[in-house]
């Protein structure tokens, strides 16, 4: 009896398991999940600041064109940071004439450097260039060149 009364509960459990699994042997289901991860990246990832710097003048600032642009997932709360450049040198971004062996030292600002992004919306990301005329009016003519990386995180 009791040999029987196991084969029973068993039977029934199998049956409950195949019915879960596949109640109708000619149809199979898939499950799919997908996640949508809070980050950001750069959609328009290249500007360029291009100034004049005049000595007969005064401070000289310029902003870098096209405006970066960052997209994000909606709700993403962002932060943007730049790096020092190529040419920094005690705790000043220089541009750099090779030519010369010249250097001249600057500031170097974005907005924003954080922010929540909104749906669909893309941010942009202002970039400037500031050059003080008592740092650019002795130094010899020529073009003078500095890469400065920003990094968008998540």
């Amino acid at each position: 009896m009791r040999t029987k009364l196991l084969a029973g509960v068993g039977a029934l459990a199998l049956m409950a398991l195949s019915s879960q699994v596949n109640a109708d042997p000619k149809k199979g289901t898939v499950t799919i999940n997908v996640t949508v991860p809070a980050s950001c990246s750069f959609y328009v990832s290249s500007s360029t600041i291009t100034a004049t710097l005049d000595p007969a003048k005064s401070d000289v600032t310029a902003e870098g064109s096209p405006q970066l642009q960052i997209l994000c997932t909606n709700g993403t709360n962002y932060t943007i940071r730049a790096d020092n450049g190529l040419h920094y040198d005690s705790g000043s971004r220089r541009v750099f004439n090779e030519d010369a062996n010249a250097y001249i030292p600057y500031e170097f600002d974005w907005n924003p450097k954080s922010g929540s992004a909104q749906a669909s919306t893309p941010i942009t990301v202002k970039t400037q260039a500031t050059f003080k005329v008592e740092d650019f009016q002795d130094k010899p003519a020529g073009t003078y060149t500095d890469t400065v990386t920003l990094t968008v995180n998540p």
